[in-house]
Formats: C-alpha cells, structure tokens, sequence
C-alpha cells in the first residue's frame, strides 16, 4: 500500500472536510473537545471553529493518504493548549499529546494508526 503523510494544513482542508463527513461522530466533532473548555460546538458550528483554528495555524496533525486518498487523521497538540482535557492542569511545557487518531473504514488494520503515530 502506498501510503504518505501530510501536515494538516489550509492546503489540504478540503481533505479533512471529507474524510471526518465519512463518520457521523467525526463530523460533530471535528476535533474541537479538548480544544476548547467548555462549551464546546458541534456539527457545522464546529467545522467552522475548526477551519478557523487550521486557517491561523493553531491545529497540529497529520492525514494519512493511501493511493491518494485521504483515508486517516491524527490531531496532536501541546498539552497545556488542551483546556478541554484533563491532561492540562498536570501539563509541562514542551509535552504533547495524541487526542485524537481516526482510520475510515476499508483503510483499518492495515497499520494506518502505526505508521501517523510514528
């Protein structure tokens, strides 16, 4: 399988825009729960925050292309930039964390989740 991995970027957001419409949770969430600490938007209000924080470079993470077709996304983020998780009060500077990590179906178990994490 020919796979490459990309930054998530304003380049490539139309790919993450399709890949998190192929799961019904993924596209109420578009990534945002440890993004923000409460309140946190769902559904067409959430893809809006979420362009916003991509288009002002403040989301870090990776797509997965295999034969040129985004097929997996992994959101990793500074720690203390998680207001929404529970990491963050226990946060040190320079730790990250994975917060999120999603294969689309006819993609799992073929080392997808490996190879973004690596």
């Amino acid at each position: 399988m020919s796979i490459e991995i990309r930054p998530l970027s304003a380049l490539n957001w139309n790919d993450f825009v399709r890949l998190m419409k192929t799961d019904a949770q993924c596209s109420e969430c578009w990534c945002l729960n440890h993004r923000a600490a409460s309140g946190c938007p769902t559904g067409e209000a959430a893809k809006e925050k979420m362009e916003s924080l991509v288009q002002a470079g403040k989301v870090h993470g990776l797509l997965a292309y295999c034969h040129g077709e985004c097929a997996a996304w992994l959101a990793i983020d500074p720690m203390t930039e998680l207001v929404g998780h529970d990491c963050q009060e226990s946060a040190k500077e320079r730790e990250w964390s994975i917060h999120c990590l999603y294969v689309k179906e006819g993609f799992r178990g073929q080392g997808l989740s490996a190879q973004l994490i690596e």
